[in-house]
């Protein structure tokens, strides 16, 4: 059975996790899917995909955002008479032109997807139009042929960032990056101080700070470090570099609490080898970081904004259902205005029940 790479395929996964649109607003315009909002590098976007990106994109965001901000979060302020709506909206935008942007150099590294990839995107995409209801698919778009193409890029993208960080500097001083091992007890307490100085002086009998406080049922922890730690204060740190393996630091002071420290191992090979991972991988960022940058500088993009203003967060609320949530979701509209509130639930008819999901539609009226 064929296997997506793995960071791909949890994406995949995710998709259908929050595959339903759930929540199609008040009556709006019609949007001409097929019409063209913005051309990257030569490469026609049409209405319908950023549609679908967008109402995507609003899905994941809609309930987190009205957790705290309330229904009207998209109208709210960030700064400066910016709303979070025009927030969000910008971002979505360099989030899509980035994307074509780099399908646009895949022949700069012989990039491109293999059969088996596109198989697996297509058969996906169609699970994702099969579970959303018409009016998922009507108002945001929730179609297979704009989730192949989302797929395809992000694919597309995540090849493309293995190659683009191949000719980063692999080589590393293993020296400057070692990293120790140490472990401390912490007080709190009034008695404090001699509660940590006790606890020293056992230890140092016993000669291991675990073993000490597994006996005596003290909690301790580890920390593998290097000079440039900051966890347990920049004293504390100093210190335990200096030590030889097996030895203590006196009893030390840190944002009142009292700290008892062993060095166990000047040289954790796990750590250490962890670190050097990061710094390969901050190297490999950087040079993806770089090249994107020179390339959208370099990029021919056009937006068609009375297009894009007709996309709007205020006239179409988008939330996700679980697929556990389908099961027991019937189709429920809510119709508002100024006077009154009516809920009502109705059963499907005989197309959305074959597409698999129902869908919740809200359509509000405008403030």
């Amino acid at each position: 059975m064929f296997k997506l790479k793995k960071a791909v395929a949890i994406l995949l996964v995710a998709m259908m996790t929050i595959a339903t649109f759930a929540g199609c607003a008040k009556k709006q315009e019609k949007l001409d899917e097929s019409a063209v909002l913005m051309t990257v590098e030569g490469r026609e976007v049409t209405v319908g995909m950023i549609n679908f990106y967008t109402r995507y994109q609003q899905s994941l965001m809609e309930s987190v955002y009205q957790s705290y901000l309330g229904e009207n979060v998209w109208r709210q302020e960030v700064e400066n008479g910016v709303t979070y709506e025009e927030s969000t909206k910008d971002a979505i935008l360099e989030q899509l032109q980035e994307l074509y942007i780099i399908a646009s150099h895949t022949s700069d590294y012989e990039v491109s997807l293999t059969e088996n990839e596109k198989t697996v995107i297509a058969k996906t995409a169609q699970e994702f139009e099969d579970a959303n209801s018409k009016s998922a698919k009507s108002q945001a778009s929730a179609v297979k042929a704009y989730a192949e193409e989302y797929l395809e890029l992000v694919t597309i993208k995540d090849k493309m960032k293995d190659a683009m960080k191949k000719d980063i500097d692999t080589e590393v001083d293993e020296k400057e990056y070692t990293q120790k091992r140490l472990r401390f007890v912490e007080f709190s307490s009034d008695d404090a101080k001699k509660e940590a100085e006790a606890c020293l002086k056992g230890a140092k009998e016993n000669g291991s700070l675990e073993a000490y406080t597994t006996e005596k049922e003290i909690k301790s922890e580890t920390l593998t470090f290097d000079k440039d730690t900051t966890t347990l204060g920049e004293d504390i740190i100093k210190a335990a570099d200096k030590l030889k393996a097996n030895a203590f630091t006196e009893v030390m002071k840190a944002d009142d609490k009292y700290y008892v420290v062993q060095l166990e191992s000047t040289y954790d090979s796990d750590a250490t080898a962890s670190k050097i991972k990061d710094v390969l991988e901050t190297r490999g960022q950087e040079k993806y970081d770089e090249l994107v940058k020179e390339w959208k500088d370099k990029a021919k993009i056009d937006v068609d904004e009375e297009l894009w203003d007709k996309i709007s967060f205020n006239t179409l609320k988008v939330n996700s259902i679980t697929p556990e949530a389908e099961e027991t979701t019937d189709e429920s509209v809510e119709q508002t205005t100024d006077e009154t509130t009516t809920d009502t639930t109705e059963g499907t008819d005989a197309t959305d029940a074959t597409e698999g999901t129902d869908a919740e539609v809200e359509n509000k009226t405008e403030e």
